[in-house]
């Protein structure tokens, strides 16, 4: 049993960003030094993935031109389940990551 479950997997598609005033979305194009220790939501398709090993993966964002790469890493947070979850979603999905 993964007991990360609850931070990853399909959930019920947020129509608009302005309907979910609970949430700061951060724009990717928007990511930059200064956010450097903060967390951060973004939406954005994916472009493509890669795993490098059993506990590390890349996913590409795109958000209109703009482009920021994700890493995973088996941890505290992230479990193996999790990075073949994320490996399995199809390019060009849509995708929300907080980091």
């Amino acid at each position: 049993m993964d007991t990360l479950a609850a931070n990853y997997g399909d959930i019920e598609l947020i129509q608009s960003q302005t309907r979910s005033v609970d949430k700061h979305w951060t724009k990717i194009g928007d990511i930059d030094r200064k956010l450097i220790g903060a967390t951060v939501l973004v939406r954005g398709r994916i472009h493509s993935s890669r795993k490098q090993s059993n506990t590390l993966a890349f996913l590409i964002l795109r958000e209109q031109m703009s482009t920021v790469q994700a890493v995973a890493s088996l941890g505290d947070h992230v479990s193996r389940q999790m990075i073949k979850f994320m490996l399995n979603v199809t390019n060009e999905s849509i995708v929300d990551i907080r980091a």
